[in-house]
């Protein structure tokens, strides 16, 4: 359900990145507007809704972050400047059904909210231990919300996205977004019916306590000891589940992930733990795995990314450039200067009014990501 007072939610949220617990989601105060990159073949627009957040401020950058299409590589990978620009809508494939009834999208869409169909799965995971942190935690029923394209699946199965909640954000509230609702929900939506739309199925596992916490990812004593954590024990039965046909036909082998906040560090995770698995990631204000709030949760100081693997997928990084305090730019930063060290290409979509928060941009700009790595 949706969150029913979001002064004392955002309050909550705050006081527990004060604490160092996780990286949450705060609010934003900003208007939104048309904005992102065109996506080819759509017929629809994301339209002006006025929700938390604005595209207009969305301009090329001189350091390379640039903002709407996807940005060219030159010969040895590493990103070339240019001006996604401000004017190109963000497209969709149309929601409408024709005339003759035949539905084209799982989705449907005005200018006040996108709404999708979807299924769930609950899955148990078993109960375990941290030896070395002396903990103990039960048996756990994690329930995944997720949604196949309409029509017949490729031979290999579809392609498949993994959208990683936000803290105290259920995973329930993935596949359905008001414009007038914060956070940037109309938008996060928005993201699930262009990734349906294009023939991606998604799934979006809930984090623990029905989604009302966050994930692990960063979170002592997990952020340095993954393997065997109540979330990583998901993330291995998924990929059963997967294999095994459980949310349809998929292709195992074919992998992309996202989240926003505490999922976008989840979505980091996936290039840390789970090597060789993904073939790009988009994160929407998060930044490196075993980050918190401008701080490590690995050495309890700065935000520290390790040198990194040339085998980490392409990254994108989703800004608004209003989040000074949740998400801090120079923590996207380091991760970006690591990515390169690495000739691993990467791009980041900024924009200027927004906050902590799924960006305009984001529904065009991450299906250009993931179809640039398909």
């Amino acid at each position: 359900m949706r969150h029913p007072n979001k002064a004392l939610f955002a309050a909550s949220l705050l006081s527990l990145v004060s604490a160092g617990t996780s990286a949450c989601l705060s609010t934003a105060s900003t208007t939104a507007s048309d904005s992102g990159a065109g996506h080819e073949g759509g017929t629809t627009t994301l339209p002006d809704t006025g929700a938390v957040g604005s595209g207009d401020g969305a301009a090329s950058r001189a350091d390379g972050k640039v903002s709407g299409t996807d940005a060219p590589r030159s010969s040895d990978g590493s990103n070339v400047m240019v001006d996604g620009g401000t004017d190109s809508p963000v497209t969709t494939v149309d929601a409408r059904a024709p005339a003759d009834g035949t539905a084209t999208s799982r989705c449907t869409m005005t200018t006040s909210q996108i709404s999708c169909t979807q299924q769930t799965f609950t899955i148990t995971t078993p109960a375990g231990s941290d030896p070395e942190a002396g903990t103990t935690f039960p048996s756990y029923s994690r329930v995944v919300i997720y949604q196949v394209p309409l029509g017949t699946a490729p031979a290999a199965g579809w392609p498949t996205v993994f959208m990683f909640q936000g803290s105290f954000l259920s995973a329930a509230l993935t596949f359905s977004g008001m414009s007038d609702e914060d956070f940037g929900l109309y938008y996060q939506a928005g993201v699930v019916k262009m990734l349906l739309d294009a023939g991606y199925a998604v799934l979006a596992p809930e984090a623990l306590e029905s989604g009302d916490t966050y994930w692990q990812t960063n979170i002592s004593p997990y952020a340095a000891d993954w393997t065997g954590s109540p979330d990583d024990l998901l993330m291995q039965a998924m990929f059963t589940d997967i294999k095994n046909g459980t949310f349809g036909p998929l292709d195992a082998t074919t992998l992309f992930a996202t989240g926003i906040s505490s999922g976008g560090y989840m979505s980091s995770r996936m290039a840390v733990s789970y090597v060789g698995k993904f073939k790009a990631l988009a994160i929407e204000s998060g930044a490196y795995a075993t980050c918190l709030s401008g701080e490590s949760a690995v050495t309890g100081g700065m935000c520290t990314v390790p040198t990194l693997s040339a085998s980490h997928p392409p990254t994108l990084f989703l800004h608004g450039t209003e989040d000074m305090v949740i998400v801090p730019e120079w923590t996207v930063t380091a991760y970006e200067t690591a990515l390169k060290a690495a000739s691993v290409p990467y791009k980041e979509v900024d924009d200027a009014n927004s906050g902590h928060q799924w960006i305009p941009e984001a529904p065009a700009a991450v299906l250009a990501w993931f179809q640039t790595y398909k």
